[in-house]
């Protein structure tokens, strides 16, 4: 395992809350984050943030990033590799047993 050692701070991180903060504004979060549409369907908005170091345990728990587009089909944005395990199908498996 390669480490850099650099110690980590605001000047190479980032400010999170600003990051947030900014997004917010983007997205217009004060709007709401549910619209009901005339047709039945239900538009959201949602906000999700991670964080990863370069030396993460072999062990460590994943997750994945879903995103719910407006024609109703779901993107799974995941970190795993596959490497002939069938991870990509095994994740959408998982994602349309949960979603039913």
């Amino acid at each position: 395992m390669i480490q850099s050692q650099v110690k980590l701070n605001l000047s190479n991180l980032g400010n999170l809350n600003s990051c947030l903060s900014k997004l917010k504004d983007m997205i217009k979060w004060d709007e709401g984050n549910r619209i009901e549409l005339e047709n039945g369907m239900i538009r959201a908005k949602g906000l999700s943030c991670f964080w990863k170091t370069s030396d993460s345990p072999t062990d460590a728990i994943s997750g994945v990033v879903l995103t719910f587009n407006s024609d109703g089909s779901i993107n799974i944005n995941s970190g795993a590799v596959e490497i002939g395990s069938s991870m990509k199908t095994t994740l959408a498996q998982i994602l349309a047993e949960k979603l039913k």
